[in-house]
């Protein structure tokens, strides 16, 4: 059969329509590879996502009147590690709960521990409650002793996001030791602080 030449111009045109297609139309597996990659990118610019650990250094005041009538407020430095389950500042969620941990010291009560439950609301707004026990150090009449007590307490705070690894936090809560006193007595404080991831 012989070709015209307009048949011949319909299959130039058809080869070239098919080329560009495959050309522009990529592999399923490059698809794939591609929203691999671009996920892959997204989390490292983000950071671990997974927790929110991180160190942390606060300044505050602590209210330790006892039953005293009038306040005595006394400040503190505080430097912990906090281990925490939920997701940090950024991750798009309305709450998150989880138990975290945290291993610090200051200068009133010298190392402690705690645990407990967190709810962490928006990403940047955490409420949790805990039990732990801390080691006192005290010098009395030319001796030196080390005792340990332990303690619950609950807490608030909220996170300011400033970069990738830093942030702001501000912190308030109560503390309460256990079988240390006759009555319950309550130790509140105020803490404002940087945290690094």
């Amino acid at each position: 059969m012989k070709l015209k030449s307009t048949d011949y111009f319909f299959i130039a045109m058809l080869t070239f329509l098919h080329q560009v297609g495959v050309a522009h139309s990529p592999e399923p597996s490059q698809a794939e590879n591609t929203d691999s990659t671009t996920e892959l990118k997204q989390k490292v610019a983000s950071g671990p996502s997974d927790n929110d650990d991180r160190l942390r250094m606060f300044g505050g005041v602590v209210d330790v009147s006892l039953e005293s009538p009038n306040a005595i407020i006394i400040p503190f430095f505080n430097v912990n590690y906090r281990w925490s389950p939920v997701k940090p500042p950024g991750t798009k969620y309305v709450a998150r709960f989880g138990f975290s941990s945290e291993l610090g010291t200051n200068d009133i009560i010298m190392p402690y521990v705690k645990v407990g439950p967190e709810l962490r609301l928006w990403g940047t707004t955490y409420v949790d409650g805990h039990i732990g026990i801390a080691f006192f150090f005290i010098g009395f009449g030319g001796t030196f002793g080390a005792f340990a007590a332990a303690f619950w307490g609950a807490n608030a705070g909220y996170i300011l996001k400033i970069s990738r690894k830093k942030r702001v936090e501000f912190e308030v809560g109560i503390n309460s030791p256990i079988g240390v006193t006759e009555k319950s007595v309550f130790f509140p404080y105020v803490a404002l602080g940087l945290g690094f991831r």
